[in-house]
């Protein structure tokens, strides 16, 4: 890719929430940022793109979406403001709602932020620092849990989130929230000669550690054990912290007894968003699709309606 392309542009970056989308943003923040006349970043978990402002499209001359796909409905306004839009993601149900499109550029065996990374570095030199963390979020988004840079990645996930003042998070966007991550991160790519973690992030990354397990040990004993429609077990469980990962250990552990689990995050009470976790089996993707919701083969997430959740919890529906 050109990286001409931006200069003295008006940006409008669209990103996940998570370390794949935050470390996508923090990319576009050190190789964008500087080329262009204006950068808008807009960090969401939000599928439906309602946090999307068509305000900020109107007076953009470049769209870019990273490790999030829009929507159809969406994405057809944006064409029909005539705008330039790019779209880098993974992520199978996005590619299966748009289907080929011009600068769309998806890969399912990597996550977002090294597609983005890749293609924006091809012909010029990569910053050690940032190539390093890329890699820390490909291991972990991508769930290579045999890599010698797992425990590493992990941790990395972890502090994304040690440094959000959780007081703020109802009054906060999540652009807001996660923008003291990304600034140290900056400060790393233009100081050190390799990644290292703070001595902040350090003391949090252990202590998500045994947060981590802690949140295991009470997951394992309260899982349910369910059979849905179609005759597959499966768990489900109501999970403190650490959701992805005690997920992970879980599935491990039970891979014997479960075809796949259905998770939610308790440390939220208002939630109705579920996390889906299969190992070896059943695509859970197609499960959340029909809900509306979306991920990959062996992780997805649903955000149910009230009525859905509370009957889903209590054993009296299944997903499938």
């Amino acid at each position: 890719m050109d990286l001409r392309i931006f200069e003295n542009k008006i940006i409008y970056h669209i990103s996940d929430s998570d370390l794949d989308g935050n470390s996508c943003r923090l990319v576009a923040e050190v190789i964008i940022q500087p080329l262009c006349k204006k950068y808008i970043p807009l960090n969401t978990y939000n599928r439906d793109m309602e946090e999307v402002s068509l305000e900020d499209a109107k007076i953009s001359d470049i769209i870019i979406f990273t490790d999030i796909t829009p929507t159809k409905i969406l994405y057809e306004k944006l064409v029909d403001l005539k705008k330039e839009i790019y779209i880098f993601d993974h992520h199978i149900t996005g590619k299966q709602e748009l289907g080929d499109l011009e600068n769309y550029y998806f890969d399912d065996t990597v996550c977002g932020a090294k597609i983005f990374f890749d293609e924006l570095t091809k012909n010029t030199r990569k910053n050690r620092t940032l190539s390093q963390i890329i890699e820390l979020t490909d291991t972990y988004d991508m769930w290579r849990t045999d890599s010698l840079l797992w425990e590493k990645a992990k941790d990395l996930s972890n502090v994304l989130y040690s440094y959000v003042n959780w007081s703020l998070r109802d009054v906060q966007t999540d652009t807001e929230i996660y923008s003291e991550f990304l600034r140290i991160q900056h400060k790393k790519i233009q100081e050190n000669k390799s990644f290292t973690f703070t001595q902040y992030e350090q003391v949090n990354a252990l202590k998500a550690r045994q947060k981590e397990e802690d949140s295991y040990k009470k997951a394992k004993k309260n899982i349910q054990f369910r059979i849905d429609s179609c005759g597959n077990s499966y768990g489900y469980v109501e999970i403190p912290s650490k959701t992805s990962i005690v997920c992970h250990r879980l599935l491990l552990d039970l891979k014997e007894k479960i075809k796949y689990l259905i998770a939610h995050s308790a440390w939220d009470k208002d939630s109705t968003k579920v996390s889906l976790r299969s190992k070896d089996g059943i695509d859970v993707s197609k499960i959340a699709e029909k809900w509306n919701g979306g991920g990959h083969m062996a992780a997805a997430a649903i955000k149910l309606s009230p009525d859905i959740f509370k009957q889903l919890r209590e054993g009296r529906i299944h997903l499938i």
